[in-house]
């Protein structure tokens, strides 16, 4: 497992789930009351923190590149099962 580096805590308003969550709701960068997160939703807003302004392009490299892994992440949990259940459908199709 990949070790969180350390921070100075007394700059950062995020320190748990919920925190992160009501901070990112309070900027307008989630809103889901109540409803799941998803790999989509959670790029989506990576690409919106992305296009913020004062941004080095270091980190919109960095957001980007986050944000385009979750996708294919996402593709492939979403696509590998339905893929599964074609190949199973198919073949008493094709008879």
């Amino acid at each position: 497992m990949t070790r969180i580096p350390d921070i100075d805590e007394d700059s950062q308003e995020v320190r748990d789930l919920e925190k992160g969550r009501e901070f990112l709701k309070e900027r307008q960068l989630l809103a889901l009351d109540g409803a799941p997160l998803t790999l989509d939703v959670l790029s989506t807003t990576l690409f919106q923190v992305a296009a913020m302004q004062g941004l080095g392009c270091l980190v919109i490299n960095v957001v980007w590149a986050v944000a385009y892994l979750l996708k294919e992440v996402e593709i492939k949990e979403v696509a590998a099962p339905k893929a599964h259940h074609l190949g199973l459908w198919m073949p008493t199709l094709m008879t």
